[in-house]
This record gives C-alpha cells, structure tokens and sequence, in this order.
C-alpha cells in the first residue's frame, strides 16, 4: 500500500507526511504543476487529497479560483483513480458545505442538508459531489471528511493572527463575542484521516470532525493567553459596534463569524469508527502557541 498526500507542503498535508514516515509508510507527494499533468496514482493506492486554495484576502470573492482549485481539480484526480484503479480516495472537505453558522444550542450532523454560502464552501460541495458522481459507480472507495478551523503547530491563517494578537496587545476589543464554535487540533484530525485509511466503515461514506469541546471568542484568547503564559485583557464591544470598527481594516466579515456560532456533532464519526478525540484542546493550543513562540519573536 502506497499513500499518495496531495497539497503535502500545506499545513495539513505536512503533518500528515510527518505521521506517514513516522510510521515508515511508503508516500509520493505530487507538487501541485504534477496534479495537473501526471499525479503518479498507481494501482492500489490510497489517496488523501488535501490540496486546496483557501479563502484569502485576494481569493475570498474569486469564485473561479476557487472552483478551479478546489472542485475542478477533485474531478480531474477522481477520474486518474478510477483509471489506474487506486484502492480509497480520502478527501478533506469543510464544515463550509454545510453553512456558516448554526443557531444557538443546535449542532451541524452529517445527515443535515447542504447549504454552503461563501464560495469557498459551494467549492467544496462541488468537489463532493464531483466525487460521489465519478466514483459511486467504481469499485473505488471514496471517504469524505468535513472539518472546521484547524489549529495546531505551523497554523497559518486567522488562528495564528489571533495567537498573535493575545501574545503581543494589552488590549482586545473582543470581550462581547460569546457565541459557541468547535475548531479541531491537527492530531486529532490526523488520528481521523489515518483510522479511514483502511477502516471498513469509512468506505464511501461522510464524516464530520471536530474536538470534543466547543469555546467561545473570549474563552478561547483566555486559553490561548494562558498557554503564552500571559493575562487576557479584553473589552467588551458590542458585536455590532465591532463590526462597524472592522470594516475601515476589512475584517468585518471575520468579525461576523467570530460572533456567530458554529457547533458540530460528530456522534456518528465516533459510532461508526470507534473514535474519540484523543488530544484536548489547551493541550493542542500549547503546541501551537509553542511552535509560534519558537518561529518568531514572542519571549
């Protein structure tokens, strides 16, 4: 058995290339140009697509970027399997397939209708759906893993800028934002991602994944402030005035998020694959905060 880890020098890819040679497995990591040209899938390979462009400043509202990237290049690699006969074809998908938020108290389950709403979500569900076209009439194992925000060491994106903004500001304005939201450590994820390389029920079947605790905005800096082994001093802004105060900096839509919730249950990820997450949350917000320390000038 060979894994083939696309997007390997990404934040998640590499981790997963980390654990796969910790465990002495045969890997091949296409660059991206290969993806295009010739992936190198052979017969009998597992293949874990994590490659993908993410919304950014300059591709948030560019949805043919992200439909190139994300959806039309899952169809081209799903049908190279197919052709070459490759054993499972794990893909890492979004929480953003199924909306951006969910009403307090009430959780997102896999069984619950799709509604993405930003681009980079309806991306991901044109992936999805590319794949249970292309691959549901094959003999070629499909299995798709939706997660939200991940964090741990190497984090790049808005977890690592709020890391930075609890470690280096004496103030932050985000003292109002109490709505619940579930993120998952890389560990867990990778745990996840590795029990659906051979487990049974992972074949051509959907999970959702988080960590087992939810947080809020002002819990979360406290635990991120904790492990820096500093104070938290926030203030507390209305959302709404927060938001105005964001729009100058055009971070008004992150500010959007952070003050609504988002809750996940993964009951039937851990029924149908005996799986719990094994590494708490301060414990993976200490990596990440550690790792940070070490990469930049944080003392």
């Amino acid at each position: 058995m060979r894994l083939v880890i696309t997007g390997a020098t990404g934040f998640i890819g590499s981790h997963i290339m980390s654990a796969a040679q910790a465990l002495d497995l045969d890997v091949h990591a296409p660059s991206r140009n290969q993806l295009y040209t010739n992936p190198g899938f052979n017969h009998g390979d597992i293949i874990i697509h994590c490659a993908a462009v993410i919304p950014t400043t300059k591709t948030k509202t560019n949805q043919r970027v992200l439909s190139e990237a994300n959806a039309e290049l899952t169809s081209v690699l799903a049908k190279t399997a197919v052709q070459v006969r490759a054993q499972r074809f794990i893909f890492l998908s979004s929480i953003a397939v199924m909306g951006e938020a969910t009403p307090p108290n009430k959780a997102f389950t896999v069984t619950d209708e799709l509604s993405p709403i930003s681009h980079y979500g309806k991306s991901k569900k044109d992936a999805e759906d590319a794949l249970k076209r292309i691959l549901g009439p094959t003999d070629l194992d499909f299995c798709i893993i939706r997660a939200p925000l991940v964090y741990g060491p190497g984090v790049k994106t808005a977890f690592q800028k709020l890391c930075l903004w609890v470690t280096k500001s004496s103030l932050l304005p985000f003292g109002g934002l109490h709505s619940q939201r579930h993120l998952v450590g890389i560990r867990n994820l990778i745990d996840l991602i590795f029990l659906c390389i051979s487990h049974p029920n992972a074949a051509n079947t959907t999970f959702l994944v988080a960590d087992k605790e939810s947080l809020s905005t002002t819990q979360l800096i406290h635990r991120i402030a904790n492990a820096a082994s500093r104070k938290a001093r926030l203030v507390n802004v209305p959302p709404w005035l927060l938001q105005i105060m964001a729009m100058p900096l055009g971070k008004r839509e992150m500010i959007r998020r952070l003050n609504h919730s988002l809750l996940i249950d993964t009951a039937y990820t851990q029924q149908a694959l005996d799986w719990q997450p094994r590494v708490t949350l301060d414990e993976e917000i200490q990596s990440t905060i550690e790792s940070l320390m070490n990469s930049t000038s944080i003392s």
